[in-house]
């Protein structure tokens, strides 16, 4: 279930993965939003950690093989 956040535009809540207000259609706060979360927030460095292991596992198999 999705948590809301207020619009500090027409104040009305909207859903905190929009980056648009779903009433009045303006832009919401940069660290809103899915991807604004990972760019912004803690998420970031796990995406990065994630990436990072992904990747030398590809590299680590390729060599094996």
């Amino acid at each position: 279930m999705s948590e809301f956040q207020t619009c500090p535009h027409c104040g009305k809540p909207t859903p905190e993965e929009n980056l648009r207000c779903i009433y009045c259609s303006e832009r919401l706060p940069v660290n809103s939003g899915v991807i604004g979360g990972l760019r912004f927030g803690r998420g970031r460095s796990l995406f990065l950690i994630v990436v990072a292991l992904v990747l030398f596992g590809f590299f680590a198999l390729y060599r094996l093989f």
